[in-house]
């Protein structure tokens, strides 16, 4: 039932009881299932009011568990919270507040903990490395730092 608040209220109520969802990912499905603007926006607004979405806090609680669990870099956190439709004001201040320079490079350094980098001599090995380094989305700030200890 397109024009139902109460069926898209369930959906979306049904949706979160999955997994947290952000108000962009809400909002395409929603839309995907052939709900109208008028009840999706309604929806949405209620959600919004009752906190059952908080696209911040779902933000911070992302970036903490990409820092502690994913071999990621700024940019590759930054693309991944994109993916999520987090709006862009949001994925700033979150990533500015809780994924500082600092926080990358411990990161970083736990994806070469394994590799003995005084070692690594040869020009090509060290731009193996920093290539992959960089298609995990490291700035190249980090990445200087960890393979030369800047």
């Amino acid at each position: 039932k397109p024009e139902d608040y109460s069926s898209g209220y369930e959906y979306a109520i049904f949706l979160l009881g999955l997994r947290a969802r952000t108000e962009g990912e809400i909002r395409k499905k929603m839309t995907d299932r052939g709900f109208v603007p008028a009840v999706v926006t309604k929806v949405i607004a209620e959600l919004f009011q009752k906190r059952y979405l908080d696209d911040a806090s779902l933000a911070v609680s992302l970036v903490e568990n990409f820092k502690k669990y994913k071999p990621y870099g700024f940019r590759k956190v930054q693309i991944k919270m994109m993916e999520k439709k987090i709006a862009q004001d949001i994925i700033a201040q979150v990533l500015s507040e809780h994924f500082t320079l600092e926080d990358e490079q411990v990161v970083a350094k736990r994806v070469v903990k394994n590799l003995d980098l005084k070692a690594i001599r040869d020009i090509k090995a060290k731009q193996k490395l920093m290539r992959s380094l960089v298609s995990k989305g490291f700035r190249g700030e980090v990445i200087n730092r960890v393979i030369y200890g800047n």
